[in-house]
C-alpha cells in the first residue's frame, strides 16, 4: 500500500518465493527527509515489541541508503475491509493492550490494523 511517507511491498526471500511463511512486509521511503521519521517509527516498534509485541507488526531490519531507507516487518497480513463486530471488537482489545503497555497509535484507523492469522495487529506507529 502507498501512504504519506512510503510504500509497503510483500517481499519472499530468494529461495521461498512459493512458500507464504517466508513473505514478510517491506516499508520503503523515498528521500533524505523521510529517513528519520522510518528511523522512529523502528525504534518506536523495537520498545513497543519488548512488552506488547502481540498487538503490531513487529519490525525486524531496518537498511539505511542515501536517499531512502527500508524496513522489514515479520509477518504479513490483510487489511480489514468491513466494520463488522468482530473487527471492531478486535481492533478495541488491541488498541487497549497498546496503551496498557504504555503506548498509544496516534492514527489509529482500520487502514492500519492488519488480519494475520486469526489476530489483528497494529502498524505505521510513525506517529
Amino acid at each position: 500500500g502507498i501512504g504519506g511517507t512510503g510504500c509497503v511491498f510483500l517481499v519472499h526471500d530468494r529461495e521461498g518465493f512459493t512458500q507464504l511463511r517466508s513473505a514478510q512486509a517491506m516499508k520503503v521511503v523515498i528521500g533524505a527527509s523521510n529517513i528519520p521519521l522510518l528511523n522512529a517509527e523502528y525504534v518506536m516498534n523495537t520498545k513497543i515489541s519488548e512488552s506488547a509485541e502481540n498487538v503490531i507488526m513487529r519490525a525486524s531490519e531496518i537498511k539505511y541508503q542515501l536517499d531512502g531507507a527500508g524496513m522489514l516487518m515479520s509477518g504479513v497480513g490483510t487489511t480489514i475491509e468491513s466494520n463488522q463486530f468482530r473487527e471492531r471488537m478486535a481492533a478495541l482489545d488491541s488498541i487497549v493492550k497498546l496503551h496498557m503497555a504504555g503506548y498509544y497509535h496516534g492514527d489509529a484507523r482500520k487502514q492500519n490494523l492488519l488480519e494475520c492469522n486469526d489476530s489483528f495487529k497494529w502498524c505505521d506507529l510513525q506517529r
